[in-house]
C-alpha cells in the first residue's frame, strides 16, 4: 500500500499552511494553546506572505501529539510545545525551511524524517474515507469544500433522477456497516418501490 500524498496548499492565496492537530489526544497535550501561539507568532512577524493556521482533526498518531504539519513543504513536527511555534514560524518565513532539531526521529540513533507523507505510520496506509483527516478544518465549511467536500452531493442534485441515483449506488457495491453488509442500493430501491409515506427500512 502507498501512504498519503503530501498535504498541499489548497486555499487560494496561501503561501504556507500550518496545520495543528486538535483531535482529542493532541488537545489533552495542549494543541489548542499551540495553535494560538502560531497565530501570535505569525501576527508578530508581520509577514508579507500569507500564512494560515488550520486546526484539524485527528491524524491517528496520538502518541506524538501535539502534531504540526507545514505545507507545501510537507514538514512534520511531533510533540510540539508552545515555545516551538515562534522558531518554526521564523525559520519558515526567513528561509522557507524547517527547524531540523524539531523533526521526528524513529529512534535516537536514526536520522530524522522530514516529510509527513514518509512517516512509517503513513506508508502502511491507503486512506480513502479518512483521506482528509488531519488536513481540513472540520469547523470551516469553505475549507472542506476547497478539499472536495460535497462534490458527490452537488453532482447528484445537478443531474440525477431518483432511479438513476439508486442504479449508481447499486453499481457501486456500497454496503451497510451494521454487520450484515446488506447492499445499500437494494435498501433504497425497496423503499422507493414501497407504498405510503413516510417510509422506513428496518
Amino acid at each position: 500500500m502507498s501512504g498519503p500524498v503530501p498535504i498541499e496548499v489548497r486555499a487560494s492565496g496561501d503561501s504556507f499552511v500550518i496545520r495543528v492537530c486538535t483531535g482529542p489526544g493532541c488537545v489533552v497535550n495542549g494543541s489548542l494553546n499551540v495553535a494560538d501561539r502560531f497565530d501570535e507568532a505569525i501576527a508578530s512577524a508581520g509577514a508579507e506572505v500569507r500564512v494560515r493556521v488550520v486546526r484539524t482533526g485527528c491524524h491517528g498518531l496520538c502518541e506524538q501529539g501535539p502534531l504540526v504539519v507545514v505545507s507545501p513543504q510537507d514538514v512534520f513536527y511531533p510533540c510540539v510545545g508552545e515555545e516551538m511555534a515562534a522558531p518554526i514560524v521564523e525559520r519558515l518565513l526567513k528561509e522557507g525551511c524547517c527547524v531540523e532539531e524539531y523533526l521526528f526521529r524513529p529512534s535516537e540513533n536514526e536520522a530524522p524524517i522530514k516529510r509527513y507523507s514518509q512517516l512509517p505510520f503513513n506508508l502502511t496506509q491507503q486512506r480513502i474515507v479518512l483521506r482528509s483527516c488531519g488536513v481540513i478544518d472540520a469547523e470551516d465549511i469553505d475549507d472542506a469544500i476547497a478539499h472536495g467536500a460535497y462534490d458527490g452531493l452537488r453532482r447528484v442534485l445537478a443531474g440525477f433522477t431518483p432511479e438513476a441515483l439508486i442504479d449508481e449506488i447499486e453499481r457501486s457495491g456500497l454496503r451497510g456497516r451494521g454487520g450484515a453488509g446488506f447492499p445499500t442500493g437494494r435498501k433504497w430501491r425497496f423503499a422507493r418501490q414501497a407504498a405510503g409515506e413516510p417510509k422506513y427500512v428496518i
